[in-house]
């Protein structure tokens, strides 16, 4: 054991050194063996053609728009995306407007209170099923009489509701006593 430690510190020692002696190899040129140019460089082409180019674009713009009747180049471009703008400003309003609608159909829908009646795809349901192995007197059943006496009772009860509003002895319309007497602290 002893011994492979020691030869595996003596070869790791043998790679490390040979690494440290060579010297890492640069890839920068500094012009060593070639020739050099002079200090003076020149500014190049598309700096001239660039300064050219707006004297140019001046005189041409100028030579544009001296028919007093017709528009200049870029005012036409802006025109021509005028009509973006406006089919622009109709969706947005269009879309306001939707969305309000909206907005007022929630309003609508979560402000209401439910019915309390449930509604059945077809009345019938209630007086569906096989006409044999019935017992006597489970028969179907005409069930009008008994909506008349519900819808009668119903009546009464919104009578007596509206007959207490009108006279104030309601319990939910009644205030308290305490709101009945004047405030003479004060």
């Amino acid at each position: 054991m002893q011994s492979t430690r020691g030869r595996v510190a003596h070869s790791a020692r043998r790679v490390f050194v040979q690494n440290t002696r060579q010297q890492c190899r640069r890839y920068a040129d500094h012009g060593h063996g070639h020739q050099t140019q002079g200090g003076n460089e020149s500014l190049g082409r598309g700096f001239y053609i660039t300064l050219a180019s707006v004297p140019a674009f001046y005189f041409i713009y100028r030579f544009q728009t001296s028919d007093p009747d017709k528009k200049p180049y870029f005012t036409q471009l802006m025109e021509k995306y005028k009509d973006w703008r406006e089919l622009w400003v109709e969706r947005n309003d269009r879309h306001v407007k939707m969305i309000e609608q909206a907005a007022f159909d929630r309003n609508l829908f979560m402000n209401t209170k439910p019915s309390r009646n449930v509604e059945l795809k077809y009345p019938e349901f209630l007086n569906q099923g096989s006409p044999w192995n019935v017992p006597a007197g489970h028969g179907s059943a005409n069930i009008d009489a008994v909506i008349e006496h519900y819808q009668k009772k119903n009546f009464e009860e919104n009578e007596k509701r509206l007959k207490a509003m009108l006279e104030g002895t309601n319990k939910a319309e009644r205030t308290s006593a305490k709101e009945d007497k004047p405030n003479t602290a004060s």
